[in-house]
């Protein structure tokens, strides 16, 4: 410091000093100017806005179980429960966390079901933190979509309907549905879902066929569902003109993941409605 400020002329130290002090003036209107004062404030009010939410969710949670509303009492025993949990600092870390930097209230509903409600499941412990990283970043559209998608692969195949990836000699038929994703090779935002009980039973696809309103997706959430590890979906195995047919199946961790999700659903359900 001392050979700096040798180094350095009258007129450069002036320039320094009148520098920093304005640095530090800068500083000073900061911490008390009524910006710092609105920081303050609205990190408050997300911690508030947080337990509010904490609350609405345990209270749902409870009346899942017991079938009828709880009272306070009950409500603050299952908080104080879940939150004596010894794995639960480091949950709320993440989890917690998260949910206070979304301004969604659906996703705010879904982070604290899990947080609160995953400890009273049957999911392994050692198994609870791999689902922690992957639904903390999921938003809801995904993880209705991963809902859905259990559901479609898990409906019983009807017996005059197709199996699309055909079979083996000698392989026993399925007994539940193929979950087929179809891309249109032109558009990146053109996705349908659809199963082997939507499959025209002689192959021939009509010109509306891809348009009914029920095989439309969200693209963007499958690709996150995808990139998340909860489903596979395979190389196409087939074209229908411009679209490309892929198998897809729901992973094991796919497959966990739906298991919280229908364990909990009772606190994200509670959150407002999409258009919110």
């Amino acid at each position: 410091m001392v050979t700096l400020l040798a180094a350095l002329g009258k007129a450069e130290l002036v320039a320094l000093f009148e520098k920093y002090e304005g640095v530090v003036k800068a500083a000073d209107w900061v911490n008390k100017s009524p910006l710092d004062a609105a920081i303050r404030d609205a990190g408050a009010r997300v911690e508030r806005e947080m337990t509010q939410v904490c609350y609405a969710v345990v209270r749902a949670l409870i009346a899942a179980q017991l079938g009828h509303h709880p009272n306070d009492h009950q409500v603050q025993a299952f908080l104080l429960h879940a939150i004596d949990d010894p794995s639960f600092p480091s949950r709320a870390y993440r989890l917690f966390g998260e949910a206070k930097k979304s301004s969604s209230e659906r996703r705010r509903h879904l982070l604290a079901s899990v947080l609160f409600g995953l400890p009273f499941t049957r999911i392994p412990s050692d198994e609870v933190d791999r689902i922690d990283i992957t639904l903390e970043r999921m938003i809801p559209a995904d993880a209705y979509l991963l809902l859905r998608l259990s559901e479609m692969a898990k409906a019983p195949l009807l017996a005059d309907s197709v199996v699309v990836t055909g079979m083996y000699m000698n392989e026993v038929r399925p007994t539940t549905c193929e979950v087929i994703v179809v891309r249109h090779e032109q558009s990146s935002t053109d996705l349908r879902i659809i199963t082997s009980n939507d499959y025209p039973k002689d192959s021939q696809f009509e010109d509306d066929f891809f348009e009914k309103e029920s095989f439309v997706q969200d693209p963007i959430a499958l690709d996150t569902l995808d990139s998340l590890g909860c489903v596979s979906v395979r190389e196409a195995q087939s074209h229908v003109g411009r679209r490309s047919l892929h198998r897809l199946l729901v992973t094991p961790l796919g497959d966990l993941v739906v298991q919280v999700l229908l364990g909990v659903r009772a606190g994200y359900e509670a959150a407002p409605s999409p258009g919110r």
